[in-house]
């Protein structure tokens, strides 16, 4: 659970869920009812701290109004160590659509 900015706003209790494999998705909506699909964290090819970003957004009714629906969003992501006291691990991800409308998350854990 981290904190999602998008064009128009944020998301302060934003989930993103990342698998063992690197499927990425959410459950929770941003922007209206826009959610994350067919997502993936692809490690880089160097074995550094880089990783691909490549999810969709479905087109749902409020989403398509804010125009991220339908769209899909290409990016990057790297951990670092966390800041926060208790907390190892730092989550950045940003993610743009061809049109350039944007995303970007922070968690930690």
């Amino acid at each position: 659970q981290g904190n999602l900015s998008f064009g128009s706003g944020s998301n302060g209790a934003f989930t993103i869920n990342i698998s063992s494999t690197g499927v990425l998705s959410s459950l929770v909506s941003f922007s209206g009812d826009c959610h994350f699909s067919q997502g993936a964290l692809t490690p880089s090819f160097d074995g550094t701290n880089l990783y691909k970003l490549t999810a969709n957004i479905p087109n749902a009714t409020y989403c398509t109004q804010s125009n991220f629906g339908g769209k899909a969003l290409t990016g990057a992501a790297f951990i670092s160590t966390s800041p926060v006291a208790g907390k190892t691990q730092r989550l950045y991800l940003v993610g743009v659509t061809s049109d350039g409308r944007g995303i970007s998350f922070k968690a930690d854990r």
